[in-house]
């Protein structure tokens, strides 16, 4: 009986029955692919070492440190290194089912409420409760999108250089004195006849000199 047969791919993903996918060989070829996938494409290597690397290095550590023979527990485990409804969890829950696309493996819909919250994480102090690495990720995302304008990036690197809330974007108006910018944000009473108020904030953070270089 003829028939045909070749060897199989040594860079593909193990298949969903062999336990040893779950090997950090396994999973260290995987991250190697996914960073060659979109390292140089969609992002640059500094956010990958900040944004990406951290998550996926806790999933590499947790797979050796026991054996796992499905994927739940295994992501379980590795997600919760990381505090309930922070946005380090949600970061590591969306980098590692990155991961998961990549080796086209069923992503378990328990893991979904382990992400935790979005509202929940949500910090009163808005943008100044996010560190350097997560302002850069989010800017990278806004720069990526298909939807969002260069107009949403001024928007979102205005609320990170005075600290703002994005209701304070509406009635915002810059001023650049001597290279030192100043936000003057209105706020109108709901009253007829009331006068708007104006709020004065000054340079927040450093990304105000980008906003200088472009002309603000």
């Amino acid at each position: 009986m003829a028939g045909s047969w070749q060897w199989p791919d040594a860079e593909a993903a193990l298949e969903v029955g062999n336990t040893a996918r779950f090997s950090v060989a396994s999973i260290e070829k995987l991250v190697s692919a996914l960073k060659q996938e979109i390292v140089g494409e969609q992002i640059g290597l500094g956010t990958w070492t900040r944004t990406y690397k951290p998550y996926l290095d806790g999933l590499i550590k947790t797979a050796g440190a026991h054996y796992w023979s499905e994927d739940e527990p295994l992501l379980e485990a590795t997600l919760r290194i990381w505090e309930p409804n922070s946005r380090s969890r949600q970061m590591a829950h969306d980098r590692i089912r990155r991961l998961w696309k990549v080796a086209r493996w069923q992503w378990p819909e328990k893991i979904e409420a382990i992400r935790g919250n979005g509202k929940a994480a949500a910090n009163p102090q808005g943008v100044r409760a996010f560190t350097d690495q997560e302002l850069e990720e989010l800017r990278a995302r806004i720069q990526r999108s298909c939807r969002l304008t260069p107009a949403d990036l001024v928007a979102w690197d205005c609320m990170v250089c005075f600290g703002l809330r994005p209701a304070e974007l509406n009635g915002l108006r810059l001023s650049n004195q001597e290279g030192h910018l100043t936000a003057t944000v209105s706020h109108q009473k709901k009253a007829v006849k009331a006068k708007a108020e104006q709020e004065v904030f000054q340079q927040y953070h450093q990304r105000a000199g980008l906003l200088i270089a472009m002309g603000y």
